[in-house]
């Protein structure tokens, strides 16, 4: 472990908490990382040989967890969905029997559901890619169209032998519930149970932990970064972790040691836009420095063009909301390598970055709720704006639309971040980036 006076006297905190349960609200940019990993090595040299169980959400947090783990640490870390494969094929009596099922690839998820819209000519001209990744709006656009894909999915996947990794999620819970012997060598196979970014679980994620009865048990995440409610996460479990689990002991990580003061100013003005949360204080240890960080910069149709000829030789990231957006900036001149959409920059960081507020975020919004004078963003776009923001280690640039125009990114800008930006135009910013990544080199 590092020595333990490099960690803050949060993250201290945290390494030694003693008692069953604990809930870290971990900001972003906080350290939260190098602290589980401090949390985990503190236990391991207070209990050598203790059984630690660490699960994730992504292979990308699960690959970080791993290489930061001493290398002489007897840890299992997996993603949820991994777990659940691997102990099932290894443990239930008719997977053993059969061999495990074939896993259905998102590739080939995708190709399917492709194939079976294009076999309703009520879909008309709405694009393929927006109904399948927002259910929601599905939904709204072709009421009973999600539930006729499941069906539909569901009779495919048992003609052809597959499964899904959430069906082994299912599976795996249901085993517990039902008390199944060939479960009960896992459940006590652990000694600590951790699990990280813990906004992003769902219902039966919980319910797994609840069911596995871990002596000790840490869940971390970061309420203000849950954005993932279209795969049927919801924010919930981790604001109510109390109520499920009655004597969890809370701590909070608020210092951001990544973005300098504005940008961590600007993150918070955009999250006060969101109605469910747990309050808390962020504060940055960066200074601002010389040069105010926090710009916006209004473009007309399709000047991106433009503003990449501008910036080509500097390297800014663009965060975008929908991989449709993320393709017109890539046609635009941008390097494909630095246009992200803002879901697969979670958990990254970035000296630059211009935040795409042109477009894109109408459809991920409620056609009832666009036209209404009381518009109020969606809890969960809040936060993945948030997240956009939070990006950013030096400079914040967000781009809008150049004429005031009631649409929805119009009104997101308005509403969060017009208040806290400095206008600027692509010449000036070419100027200020120069500072920039002349320090950074």
């Amino acid at each position: 472990m590092q020595a333990f006076e490099t960690f803050s006297e949060e993250q201290r905190k945290v390494i030694q908490a003693s008692g069953a349960i604990q809930r870290v609200v971990a900001a972003a940019g906080s350290g939260k990382t190098r602290t589980v990993i401090g949390f985990v090595s503190n236990r391991l040299r207070e209990r050598p040989g203790a059984r630690v169980l660490m699960l994730s959400f992504s292979r990308k947090a699960v690959a970080e967890l791993r290489s930061r783990l001493p290398e002489q640490a007897k840890v299992e870390v997996s993603t949820f969905h991994s777990f659940c494969y691997r102990h099932l094929a290894r443990l239930d009596p008719r997977f053993r029997s059969k061999g495990p099922p074939g896993i259905l690839q998102k590739a080939r998820r995708v190709r399917f559901l492709c194939e079976e819209l294009a076999r309703l000519p009520e879909i008309g001209g709405i694009p393929y890619e927006l109904l399948i990744e927002n259910r929601g709006l599905c939904e709204e656009l072709v009421p009973g169209l999600p539930a006729l894909l499941d069906r539909r999915l569901a009779r495919f996947k048992k003609s052809n032998g597959l499964v899904e990794f959430e069906d082994l999620i299912g599976r795996m819970v249901r085993g517990l519930a039902h008390g199944r012997p060939y479960l009960d060598r896992l459940r006590e196979s652990y000694d600590l149970i951790l699990v990280d970014e813990f906004q992003d679980t769902d219902p039966r994620q919980l319910e797994f932990l609840r069911l596995m009865r871990s002596p000790e048990m840490l869940v971390v995440g970061d309420d203000y970064q849950a954005i993932y409610g279209f795969r049927g996460a919801t924010v919930e479990p981790f604001l109510k972790f109390p109520k499920h689990f009655p004597d969890t002991r809370t701590f909070q990580l608020r210092q951001n040691y990544r973005s300098l003061s504005p940008i961590v100013r600007a993150g918070l003005r955009v999250i006060r836009q969101s109605s469910k949360q747990i309050k808390k204080r962020v504060v940055a240890v960066r200074s601002e420095g010389d040069a105010p960080p926090v710009f916006s910069l209004a473009l007309g149709p399709n000047q991106e063009s433009e503003l990449a000829r501008d910036l080509k030789k500097t390297n800014v990231t663009v965060l975008v909301r929908t991989n449709a957006r993320r393709r017109h900036w890539v046609r635009s001149g941008f390097p494909s390598t630095s246009v992200l959409t803002i879901h697969s920059a979670k958990g990254l960081e970035f000296p630059v970055v211009i935040l795409d507020l042109l477009d894109g975020w109408s459809q991920c919004v409620p056609m009832d709720q666009r036209r209404s004078r009381r518009f109020r963003p969606p809890d969960e776009e809040v936060r993945v704006l948030y997240v956009g923001t939070s990006r950013a280690r030096d400079l914040l640039i967000v781009v809008h639309g150049a004429r005031e125009q009631e649409t929805v990114e119009g009104l997101y800008f308005e509403r969060t971040l017009a208040g806290i930006c400095r206008p600027t135009s692509p010449g000036q910013l070419t100027r200020r980036l120069e500072p920039v990544f002349r320090d950074a080199a």
